[in-house]
């Protein structure tokens, strides 16, 4: 029977052997080889995932405009619950299994083994590289709230683009061949880019870039199926924000679960969890009074040179509480993968500068790049993961990852560092960018073939069906 080791055993242990346990062991005494308090907060933390996922539901529904607000309050929902049913059959197994964790890296994308299908043996066995360990039962469902909350992300790019039948297949087969993958070589002992000491904590390039490169994949598909290679020559008219309540409730329950999202990270109750937790709420602080500052220096600048200077935000020249938002949430995302890594004072930087450097974009570069994704889910998550993730290789330091009591990071020059943390994204990022492509052709294929003629994957008119939907508020009224 095998036998694990417990680098550190809870105060009251009461076996002999201290450090060594049986499977048996396991089962019948967790108690005494599991710290209470860190599955406690890992449970927690899992929690504030998933309220994560309705905060998105109502951020989107109240950002779009009125026409697109019921699509995207269910369909974050209903994603994370067909993505649960997934996680659960295949994809804990395929993504987390502990085949190769002895062996070192490896390129396998998925695992050979089958023993963890439908979490059947996921229970009791110790995760963690070093130091504490939690059941990996936990594991299984922090990991799974993760993965439940990347897909709904994409449903923000979706507007007036997918059947709900067709996302929902889409987005399964995303999950499956896009995610899955990049968080195995992330975060798994078997993985690629986990053996060479990357430091991504809680997803930069597994959760934001992968997400938003999909969504950047889907915007330029529906462009080229629409246009031709004309692909920029139209974009969708988008209204002001339909519910501003929506709107800034959404992002303060996203900012509330983001603490579960970057503090679960360190898989314990741990002083690196509460040092992740506190650069998550200032990189948002920063983010958002960034990009509130920089509207309003826009602003006054265009009133005062308005044919040299015009205002790119399709969502309103005035500033507003839609700016701050928009911050908060770009500063959140560059915290996701160095939360862990990076000390206190630096998370104010990277909330300002991700958002000073997204703010440029979105005004310049990319204004007419991206016009059919009008919730900017691309810019947002692809460029603030990208940014996040070379920051964390600047700003990392060993004595913030030593918060926990055993980790460390590789002792590498700031550029060595950064050249790591851009070959993780830079990968993430065509691997998603190919793999969500593919998905999309195949599609096309299967309903063409259905149809018996070539027929357009995306379907315009799909928002007018919810037009009896609408009239709630004309009946209310």
């Amino acid at each position: 029977m095998a036998t694990y080791p417990l680098d550190v055993a809870p105060p009251l242990l009461r076996t002999p052997e201290g450090k060594i346990a049986s499977e048996d062991d396991l089962r019948q005494h967790p108690e005494r080889f599991f710290q209470g308090s860190d599955i406690v907060w890992v449970t927690v933390a899992a929690c504030l995932v998933l309220q994560m996922i309705p905060a998105i539901s109502m951020f989107y529904s109240g950002a779009a405009d009125r026409s697109s607000t019921f699509t995207l309050l269910r369909m974050p929902i209903i994603t994370a619950a067909f993505c649960t049913v997934q996680w659960y059959l295949w994809g804990y197994s395929l993504t987390f299994s502990r085949s190769q964790a002895e062996s070192g890296a490896s390129w396998q994308i998925y695992s050979s083994q089958v023993q963890d299908l439908v979490l059947y043996r996921a229970l009791v066995r110790p995760v963690g590289a070093a130091g504490p360990k939690i059941p990996e039962l936990l594991y299984a469902f922090y990991q799974g709230m993760l993965a439940c909350f990347t897909p709904a992300l994409i449903c923000g790019g979706v507007i007036k683009k997918f059947r709900t039948g067709r996302f929902l297949v889409f987005i399964l087969l995303w999950s499956l061949f896009v995610y899955y993958p990049v968080a195995r070589w992330t975060w798994s002992l078997a993985g690629l880019f986990d053996h060479h000491r990357v430091m991504d904590f809680a997803g930069g390039t597994a959760v934001h870039i992968t997400s938003g490169t999909a969504v950047g994949a889907v915007v330029l598909f529906d462009a080229v199926e629409r246009h031709g290679w004309g692909i920029f020559a139209h974009a969708w008219a988008l209204d002001a924000p339909h519910s501003l309540t929506n709107l800034v409730l959404g992002m303060m329950l996203l900012w509330i679960g983001w603490f579960g999202f970057n503090g679960g990270s360190a898989l314990g109750g741990n002083l690196r969890a509460v040092s992740a937790c506190i650069s998550t709420h200032i990189a948002a602080s920063s983010g958002a009074c960034a990009m509130l500052l920089l509207n309003w220096t826009l602003e006054r600048v265009a009133k005062a040179w308005p044919k040299i200077l015009r205002v790119a935000d399709r969502r309103g020249a005035k500033v507003s509480v839609v700016h701050f938002c928009d911050g908060a949430v770009v500063g959140l995302v560059a915290i996701t993968p160095a939360a862990g890594y990076v000390p206190v004072w630096s998370a104010g930087c990277i909330g300002a500068i991700s958002s000073a450097l997204i703010f440029f974009l979105k005004s310049t570069v990319l204004q007419d790049l991206m016009r059919s994704d009008p919730l900017y889910v691309f810019l947002i998550h692809t460029g603030g993961g990208f940014i996040g993730m070379v920051l964390t290789g600047c700003f990392a330091r060993q004595y913030v990852v030593g918060f926990d009591g055993y980790s460390s990071i590789p002792d590498r020059s700031v550029a060595e560092r950064v050249g790591w943390q851009l070959a993780d994204a830079l990968l993430g990022f065509v691997w998603s960018l190919a793999v969500t492509t593919a998905i999309l052709l195949l599609l096309k294929v299967v309903t063409s073939a259905f149809t018996r003629k070539w027929t357009r994957l995306f379907d315009i008119e799909v928002d007018a069906k919810l037009q009896a939907e609408l009239e709630y508020k004309e009946r209310i009224e």
